[in-house]
């Protein structure tokens, strides 16, 4: 009885420590060293089997607690982590946002400087035209300031948010934060676009009307020049030396005329410095018409000398296509004898056979000669033809007849020579194995 009372007393402290955990497996080993100290002793002949499961209990339990023990260690280890994660990132986050804040202040600051430099252009009151451009050009150039500063903060925004947004605990707040930032951005842009563009267009118009006072300064300083008798009025003559001095342009007299009767104010006997700027205009209109004329001619002139030398080309071609007829007899008989020779070069002797590729060649020769001549000829009128785009436009499918009916007799006459000169080398050959 008392046996049985210490196994089970063993078997249930090795039960709890099998399920042991971090927090009370010193406990349960003591109990289990005592356990085993007072009553393993009592256990019989269980006692050995007792204390090696004892062993395997206590080093799986060791093992196990270890683990548990290892596990907890690597989650607070990346609680850890994550929080110094997390506190960097709202660190960053809160540095990011300050320094969008200024940004957006700075921003605003140099808009309200633009703005209160135009605020002369913007109020509606008269100004000199000194004092516009250079109030335009402090405009221009803190209004360039100031837009790369709203830029700035526009961009700063759209590279920096995925950084902000990484702190997640503060991440309502921040997006709060920017949502308030934006419209105070866009706000600095559009107050700065406005002086801006009040600046430019103010520019703009003291520019054209200084242009138009320097303009009006040169035309009558230049009016003065050809006014002979200084009356204040430019007269036919004048208007002709005008024309041939400053445009190097000879007025012809019908347009002198029409000048007159459009520009001349009825009953003068001359231009005013007032209609000198459609002068201007009235002599390049003069000066493309006289050109449009003299253009008009050569076109014409170069008409007529494309349609002669077509029509002398083409007389040329015709010539040279009936030679061509008249050869076809010396080029199909250089082809037939060739063909024959070919065929019967087996059959003839070899003086023979040589004397006949003679007869051949000196056919195919004189025949070739005279076709390579005209293939000259055919060769100077594509250079001709060529370099005039409009002579070759009318000439090219006569050029195109020609050139195919050249290279059809010399790839016929060429092929009758390789005929020949295989059987001149036969015959050579015949000659040769004869000896």
């Amino acid at each position: 009885m008392r046996q049985q009372q210490a196994t089970l007393s063993v078997l249930q402290v090795l039960q709890k420590l099998s399920s042991a955990s971090p927090e009370n497996f010193d406990v349960l080993k003591k109990e289990l060293d005592k356990v085993l100290e007072t009553d393993l002793p009592l256990c019989g002949a269980q006692q050995e089997i007792l204390a090696a499961e004892a062993q395997r209990v206590v080093d799986y339990a060791q093992q196990y607690v270890a683990q548990v023990q290892e596990q907890r260690n690597a989650e607070i280890k990346q609680k850890k982590e994550e929080a110094e994660k997390q506190e960097k990132a709202e660190a960053i986050a809160r540095d990011l946002l300050e320094q969008l804040e200024k940004l957006v202040v700075s921003a605003e600051e140099a808009s309200e400087q633009v703005f209160a430099s135009a605020a002369p252009l913007l109020s509606g009151n008269k100004l000199g035209d000194d004092e516009v451009i250079q109030i335009a050009a402090i405009v221009h150039k803190q209004g360039r300031g100031a837009m790369a500063a709203c830029s700035f903060c526009a961009d700063f925004i759209t590279t920096k948010r995925p950084i902000i947004q990484e702190a997640d605990s503060i991440q309502a707040a921040s997006t709060q934060a920017i949502a308030a930032l934006l419209p105070r951005i866009k706000g600095a842009t559009r107050r700065t676009a406005e002086a801006f563009q009040k600046g430019k267009e103010n520019r703009t118009v003291v520019c054209r009307r200084t242009a138009a006072k320097r303009a009006a300064s040169k035309n009558q300083v230049l009016f003065d020049k050809y006014d002979s008798d200084n009356d204040g009025l430019l007269s036919m003559e004048d208007l002709a030396a005008y024309a041939k001095s400053e445009f190097k342009f000879d007025m012809p007299e019908d347009n002198l005329k029409r000048i007159e009767s459009q520009l001349f104010p009825f009953g003068s006997k001359g231009l005013g410095v007032e209609s000198f700027r459609q002068l201007k205009t009235a002599v390049g209109i003069a000066q493309t018409e006289v050109k449009g004329k003299e253009n008009k001619v050569a076109r014409e002139k170069k008409k007529e000398y494309v349609e002669g030398r077509q029509k002398e080309i083409s007389a040329t071609i015709s010539e040279i296509l009936k030679k061509l007829d008249a050869d076809e007899v010396n080029v199909a008989s250089a082809e037939s004898n060739a063909l024959t020779l070919a065929s019967e070069a087996g059959s003839l002797q070899a003086d023979e056979l040589r004397d006949r590729a003679i007869a051949v060649e000196k056919v195919t020769k004189c025949t070739a000669q005279a076709i390579g001549g005209y293939r000259m000829q055919g060769i100077k009128i594509v250079e001709e033809v060529s370099a005039m785009p409009e002579l070759e436009q009318v000439m090219r499918a006569e050029c195109s007849k020609l050139d195919s009916r050249l290279q059809s007799f010399e790839e016929r006459l060429q092929k009758a020579s390789e005929m020949a000169a295989s059987g001149r080398q036969l015959a050579l050959y015949m000659s040769v194995s004869e000896y």
